[in-house]
């Protein structure tokens, strides 16, 4: 993962803990851990947060079934297909695959201009 992939406020691990990414300098990210205190650590040192249809319900995303094993997820305007496994941002001629949470983040803020907050941490 580099740098240019990350933004202030997206979600990810680090030390099995839920973090939120504060600064970004280089090689150097800043996080809130879960008592809000600021820490430094490397981006070596974050994980990302795999994509789950728990993380899209985080969000707000509404459920539509579509299929026997495919649904679809709205929030406003915008929706994803999931298989279970697959999420697909559609809207595009193909679609945009996503593996991770700070993906959505940053797909979503760059659509809307918004943020996308999660309705409580991971846990």
């Amino acid at each position: 993962m580099k740098a240019t992939d990350l933004r202030i406020g997206n979600s990810f691990m680090w030390n099995n803990e839920f973090v939120i990414i504060n600064m970004i300098r280089g090689n150097d990210v800043g996080i809130y851990d879960e008592n809000k205190a600021l820490i430094s650590t490397v981006l070596d040192n974050i994980k990302p947060i795999p994509l789950t249809e728990d993380w899209l319900i985080r969000f707000g995303f509404k459920e539509k079934h579509l299929f026997e094993s495919v649904s679809e997820w709205r929030i406003d305007e915008h929706k994803i297909q999931c298989d279970g496994e697959i999420f697909i941002w559609m809207g595009y001629k193909d679609g945009v695959q996503l593996y991770f949470v700070h993906q959505l983040q940053n797909l979503y803020f760059a659509l809307t201009g918004s943020e996308l907050e999660a309705k409580h941490k991971e846990g």
